[in-house]
């Protein structure tokens, strides 16, 4: 339960979080990431809660209901409760490592709203990612009054990885995140190449959108 983050708080959002456009409206990404903090927060609650409620039952405080008996079954598994998939995000890890990216996804989200858009986005740490390049489109369209339905995404592999990068884009986003199943990335040769002997995954450089 230690591990568990807390709820994040939007009072402590960055100015430049939920900043507004020169039209009034919030801006297109400040917008997603307010959405991202709801479902996280639904998400946080329901853990907090039943792992709470499981402390509780196993003192003998409170009735063990039949959910919370197939909760405490399915860490005997190490699988993640059916409570807290239900609210979740698509996952296949266990329990251990899904607790795990869960703390991963909730710091780079509370990071984000507490000292603003970073300069790179972990497409993976999101609930909806489809939602965050819909936002990215938007703004781009709010930027350059162009109509969205005519926009398509260009991207190019940067030969560096999020550390290196300390300035966001100028025009779009950098992404990061994403991994290539039996090949890697030639950073020399910019192109796909074969995968380093028994390594299945490897993580792709940052991405710009």
């Amino acid at each position: 339960l230690a591990k568990v983050p807390k709820p994040m708080r939007v009072e402590s959002a960055h100015t430049s979080t939920f900043a507004r456009t020169k039209d009034g409206a919030v801006n297109s990404l400040g917008i997603f990431v307010a959405q991202e903090i709801m479902r996280f927060n639904k998400l946080l609650k329901v853990v907090n809660g039943t792992l709470s409620d499981l402390q509780r039952g196993i003192k003998g405080l409170v009735v063990m209901s039949a959910s919370l008996e197939k909760m405490f079954n399915s860490f005997l598994l190490q699988k993640v409760p059916q409570l807290w998939s239900d609210v979740a995000y698509p996952s296949l890890k266990p329990l251990g490592s899904w607790v795990t990216d869960l703390v991963q996804r909730v710091e780079r989200i509370n990071d984000w709203l507490v000292m603003g858009p970073p300069p790179v986005f972990s497409i993976s740490a999101f609930f909806f990612p489809q939602g965050f390049l819909t936002g990215v489109l938007q703004a781009h369209a709010r930027q350059t009054r162009t109509a969205i339905d005519t926009l398509v995404f260009r991207t190019d592999v940067v030969p560096r990885d999020e550390h290196e990068i300390s300035q966001p884009a100028d025009v779009g986003v950098y992404i990061t995140g994403l991994f290539l199943e039996g090949a890697q990335w030639d950073r020399a040769g910019a192109c796909l190449a074969e995968s380093t002997p028994g390594v299945l995954f490897s993580p792709m450089p940052c991405i710009w959108l």
